[in-house]
Formats: structure tokens, C-alpha cells, sequence
């Protein structure tokens, strides 16, 4: 038990300094228009909104907070934020091929081809949306594909901003640091609780399924799915269920530490800030809400 509580303290330097590094990304995506510090607190507020908001929403936190502290365009602010996520599913396909490589299967071999493959595809997509967006988004409402569309054109004019305006060597190294230190946070952790009796490829295994987890679930703070996935890569590692319970509450708990403490010292800075940043989240929530209905009954 003991050994659970002392992986929480050990990963909160992690923790914070993932979140300074996010801070830094989004201020170089933005091409220096905030301070890492407003970046940091950005970031800080949508990790710790997840916990309230649902399907990921919680994405909208960065630009709306942007844009009211700093005065960034909204499109602008989420077009950097669209690109975090971009680089973000850039490394989620190499750690998995990486995986995969080190694993040393020869089977695997088809997967890492399907994986090199969709890394292909992928950059392929994001140079045509940058490059080509208006084209494609003319072409898609050609042939009616409304939502679509739209859905192309509320990101593309912040993201083509953001990707002229930075440093695109920085870009990649910004992602790569945040990556490192986020698996960093998943080795001490599990680790230290499991008595170092994880093997490297099974830590990688939890980091890229607590990951999967947290993009898929549809709950708040995606509660269930993300545990579930780490539960799946542990008990397949041999361990019993009874022995989860407390490590992963713990793990779930020193996740939002940070977050939680840096979200309410922003609260207490910015008091006069939160019932518009709160009206403009709902806002814009309700108006996603209203356009997908409105194309389901088109």
C-alpha cells in the first residue's frame, strides 16, 4: 500500500513538468503570441476541466481561455491546438511501431507495415489540409458532405497560421518532449508500485493503452476506459485483478494533482475571468450540439 502512495509524490515533478512543456508548445505554435506561462496554465485548466467535460470537450478550454486572457483569435487558438493534437497522433503511430519493433515478432511485421503506412497517410493528410484546405473544403461541399466541411473549415485557418509561423524542427521536438516525459510518468509510476517487476515492453504497453483510453472515452475525464485499458495490459501481464484496484486509483488520483492545484490558483488570479469563460464553453458546446443536428436531420 505504502509503495502506492510514494509513486504519486514520485511522479508530481513529472506531472508538472509535462505541463511546462505544453505551456512552451503552445506558445511556439502560436508563434509567441502568449507567455509559456499562459500556455501552461491553458493546458493546466483542460486537463483539469476533462474531469467535467465530456467526449474530450474539454479541448475547447485552451483557445476559449486564449482568447479571453491574451486576446489570441479564436480560430487562431484552436488551429494550435487542432496542431498539438496533430503531433500528438504523429508519436502515439511511432511509439506503437517502436513497440511493436523492439518487441522483436516476427508476426508483427505486418502490423508495423500498416502502421508505417498510416504514419504515410497521415502526414500526407495534414500537408494537403494545410496546403490544399480550401480546395478540399469546396470539393467536400460539392458533393454535400456539409458537416464535413465545416467541420474542416473552423481549424484550417488557424492551423495553416500556426504551422507558416513556427519553427517546425522546434515543433516536433516540443511533442517529442512532451511524449518522453508522459512515459516517464507511466515507468515511475508503475514501476515503483509494482516493485520494478515490469518489463520495459509492458510499461510501453500501459503508457500507449492509459493513452488510447483517454482519446476514446466518451465520459468525463474518460472515468472507466481508461482504467479498463490499463487493467486489460496488466491482468494479461499476469497480475490479479484484487492487486489493481488500489494502484490505479492512485495512478488516476496523482494525475490530476497538478492540474487540479494549478487550475485553482489560476481560479483565484482570474475570479473575473470565469462566468465568461464559463458561458463561452457552454456556448460553444450548445452550438456543436445544434450544427450536428442539424445535419442528422438534413
Amino acid at each position: 500500500m505504502m509503495q502506492n502512495y510514494i509513486a504519486c509524490l514520485m511522479i508530481q515533478p513529472l506531472l508538472v513538468l509535462t505541463l511546462v512543456i505544453h505551456g512552451y508548445r503552445l506558445k511556439t505554435y502560436l508563434s509567441g503570441k502568449i507567455s509559456a506561462l499562459r500556455g501552461f496554465e491553458a493546458s493546466a485548466l483542460s486537463a483539469f476541466f476533462s474531469l467535467l467535460m465530456p467526449a474530450r470537450s474539454n479541448e475547447l478550454v485552451k483557445p476559449i481561455y486564449l482568447s479571453l486572457k491574451e486576446g489570441v483569435a479564436f480560430p487562431e487558438a484552436t488551429g494550435a491546438v487542432l496542431l498539438e493534437r496533430v503531433f500528438d497522433l504523429i508519436f502515439f503511430i511511432l511509439t506503437v511501431s517502436l513497440v511493436l519493433l523492439l518487441a522483436g515478432f516476427e508476426e508483427e511485421r505486418g502490423s508495423l507495415l500498416f502502421f508505417a503506412i498510416m504514419l504515410l497517410v497521415l502526414l500526407s493528410a495534414i500537408v494537403c489540409y494545410i496546403f490544399y484546405g480550401q480546395h478540399l473544403i469546396a470539393l467536400l461541399e460539392r458533393f454535400k458532405f456539409k458537416r464535413l466541411a465545416d467541420l474542416m473549415a473552423s481549424g484550417h485557418e488557424g492551423v495553416a497560421t500556426a504551422w507558416k509561423n513556427s519553427f517546425k524542427w522546434y515543433m516536433l521536438l516540443m511533442g517529442a518532449l512532451v511524449w518522453f516525459f508522459l512515459f516517464m510518468t507511466y515507468y515511475v509510476f508503475f514501476q515503483w508500485a509494482f516493485g520494478g517487476q515490469l518489463p520495459i515492453l509492458t510499461v510501453n504497453a500501459l503508457f500507449l493503452a492509459g493513452t488510447l483510453g483517454m482519446c476514446i472515452g466518451i465520459t468525463p475525464g474518460s472515468l472507466g476506459t481508461f482504467e479498463s485499458a490499463l487493467g486489460i495490459v496488466l491482468v494479461s501481464s499476469g497480475f490479479k485483478l484484487e492487486q489493481l484496484i488500489v494502484p490505479l486509483v492512485c495512478f488516476r488520483v496523482a494525475m490530476i494533482i497538478p492540474s487540479g492545484l494549478i487550475s485553482l490558483v489560476v481560479f483565484f488570479k482570474n475570479r473575473h475571468l470565469w462566468p465568461e469563460l464559463l458561458a463561452k464553453i457552454k456556448s460553444k458546446i450548445s452550438s456543436r450540439k445544434t450544427k450536428s443536428s442539424h445535419h442528422l436531420n438534413m
